[in-house]
């Protein structure tokens, strides 16, 4: 009986001693699951950041090429406020406005180069210029009215009255 109570003591301890040895086991799984969840975690905000870095440069890089351009802006600008002020030809194309000459567009072919000289001129000028004088004017209206359009440039001129009686007359020949 004494083999009993010990065995059965030793069983019981044993039961004990595995549960403790499963929950501890359990926990370090636990915690090993954690240790690489955090890691993973890491590893993600990591490549974020890096990610960020990145872009933060580019944005940089962007900034700085921005800057540089407003900077040759800026200093086009002055030129031409010292030009005005010394009173330079401002006709004249210097160096740096040869640099951004662009190429010609197709939209370039369809526009017509304005004089504006033309504004300043007298009516008189303007006309001989255009071709159109008074002289010509005054023979239009020695041969009579002109026509609205072209389409009926061969028909007579007829009074309304006229007019009327030959519609009337078509009129009764559609009839019949």
């Amino acid at each position: 009986m004494n083999i009993q109570k010990e065995y059965l003591a030793e069983v019981g301890l044993r039961k004990k001693v595995e549960a403790d040895l499963d929950r501890l086991i359990h926990r370090i799984q636990e915690m090993e699951e954690d240790n690489n969840k955090q890691e993973t975690w890491r590893a993600v905000e990591e490549k974020k950041y890096t990610s960020w870095e990145e872009e933060k440069r580019a944005m940089m890089d962007m900034i700085k090429k921005q800057q540089v351009m407003i900077d040759k802006f800026i200093e086009k600008v002055d030129q031409w406020d010292e030009k005005e002020i010394s009173g330079d030809d401002m006709g004249e194309k210097n160096d740096s406005d040869k640099d951004n000459i662009q190429d010609p567009l197709i939209e370039d072919n369809y526009t017509e180069p304005v004089d504006y000289n033309a504004s300043q001129d007298s009516v008189e000028s303007l006309g001989s210029k255009l071709g159109i004088s008074d002289k010509e004017k005054k023979e239009k209206d020695k041969e009579g009215p002109t026509r609205r359009s072209d389409r009926n440039l061969d028909k007579k001129d007829s009074k309304i009255e006229d007019l009327a009686k030959e519609r009337a007359a078509d009129k009764d020949n559609y009839e019949k």
